[in-house]
């Protein structure tokens, strides 16, 4: 009877301790963890390159360029997702809009050199290159929409860590690179920065439902 007793009292205590352990596990993976995994498979790969570039390179453009592209997406759907929160629970995000609409602006802006970088080494593969950047940013955009919604904590650590992959890149070819390149290194500390004060942020469910809705109606 003591030892039934005993098991008894242990049992429930032994399921506190689990679920304890699960959720600091999960609180460790997410959303800082889970972040560096999207962020290392957006702009921690080494398509188009051998390595991490040690200087500037013309036939870098493809994979800087590939890499600018898949990270518009995200960013940008975070940004709408802030803004409907405007409007919902949230209010006072219409304050992480701007310095987000910059990060974009400066994307953008980079993007184009790369593509005119592309251009002049690669003429005939210029058009086709841009065909299939928009058509994948197309294509990804309502998942991105979907999990910025759901998730914008992770989202936000996604982006800290590109911008993280990104500041080194660039800090590394910045010396022997063209201008637009050395302007980039600084946005993407601030960027970085940013986005990591907001991994704490909580999920705005009245924005999710219609974002997710609009994605369900157009999709």
């Amino acid at each position: 009877m003591l030892r039934r007793s005993l098991r008894l009292r242990a049992g429930p205590q032994n399921v506190t301790d689990r679920i304890k352990k699960a959720q600091s596990s999960f609180e460790k993976w997410y959303p800082k963890e889970g972040g560096e995994f999207l962020g290392n498979f957006l702009a921690g790969h080494n398509l188009f390159i051998t390595d991490v570039p040690k200087r500037f390179d013309k036939n870098h453009a493809r994979h800087f360029s590939l890499v600018e592209s898949l990270t518009m997406t995200p960013l940008f759907a975070l940004s709408m997702v802030h803004y409907f929160s405007v409007f919902c629970q949230y209010p006072t995000r219409s304050a992480l809009i701007p310095p987000m609409m910059t990060e974009l602006s400066k994307k953008s802006e980079i993007q184009k050199e790369w593509l005119l970088v592309l251009q002049e080494k690669a003429p005939m593969d210029a058009i086709p290159w841009r065909v299939g950047m928009l058509f994948h940013q197309i294509l990804l955009f309502p998942v991105w929409l979907m999990a910025a919604a759901a998730a914008p904590q992770l989202m936000h650590a996604t982006m800290a860590h590109v911008n993280h992959i990104l500041h080194t890149k660039y800090d590394c070819i910045s010396q022997s690179g063209p201008k637009f390149v050395q302007a980039n290194v600084a946005p993407c500390e601030f960027a970085r920065d940013f986005h990591e004060r907001q991994l704490r942020i909580p999920t705005d469910f009245g924005a999710a439902i219609i974002l997710l809705f609009l994605v369900y109606m157009c999709v």
